[in-house]
């Protein structure tokens, strides 16, 4: 069972490091916001197309945590569990939120509407909650069998979000420093997803050789 969701789970941890660096670069470049990147394609791929399939990170995300939780839930302290409840939460909330600002609206000229309006309200709530639980699972039980990497990755997490995203203000003018600036941004928390997947990645082959031998004896 701990294969199981090990496999599952890294793969989903990677894959949505992978999109998150990939769409941030795609948004600072083709958001349209500035004279710079009016409406380009990245990739040939178009704006709009990379807002609505970009958001898929934070479903990946939640089978990452789920796969954690799974894996280690009953060994944590409640604190511990708590963190990962939260983040599975906020994660739920977050696939809410861009359901409402991306997919049933049109996010280019619908963005203030009243279901917009409520999806941005709904992303900063599960930002909070995430910086929370991230928090909480990062520094409780150590010396529990969650592993090291896992605790650290979450740790980061909680302690770099919320600077990140207060930091995009910082490159909002019209140049092609400033716009990869932001799209920097995206590097770390989607490394730290991705260092979390390859670790859960690797449980789960340690965990899956371990019941090769029991089988085979």
């Amino acid at each position: 069972m701990a294969s199981f969701w090990a496999r599952r789970a890294g793969l989903a941890s990677i894959g949505a490091g992978l999109l998150y660096i990939l769409s941030g670069f795609a948004w600072a470049l083709t958001h349209g916001t500035t004279g710079f990147n009016l409406q380009r394609s990245f990739l040939g791929v178009d704006h709009l197309t990379w807002v609505r399939v970009g958001s898929l990170y934070y479903p990946l995300m939640w089978v990452a945590v789920a796969g954690l939780q799974g894996m280690y839930g009953t060994t944590l302290s409640r604190p511990a569990r708590l963190g990962l409840t939260l983040l599975q939460v906020s994660l739920a909330m977050h696939v809410l939120s861009q359901l409402a600002m991306k997919w049933l609206i049109d996010p280019l000229t619908e963005y203030d509407d009243a279901l917009g309006i409520l999806g941005w309200i709904t992303y900063l709530v599960a930002t909070l909650l995430f910086t929370l639980g991230a928090l909480l699972a990062g520094v409780s039980d150590w010396e529990a069998p969650m592993p090291l990497q896992a605790h650290l990755s979450l740790l980061v997490m909680g302690l770099v979000l919320i600077p990140s995203l207060a930091a995009h203000g910082l490159f909002t003018s019209n140049g092609l420093p400033q716009q990869l600036g932001m799209a920097a941004l995206s590097i770390p928390f989607g490394l730290l997803w991705i260092w979390l997947g390859l670790g859960l990645a690797g449980v789960g082959r340690r965990s899956y050789g371990k019941s090769r031998v029991v089988r085979d004896q």
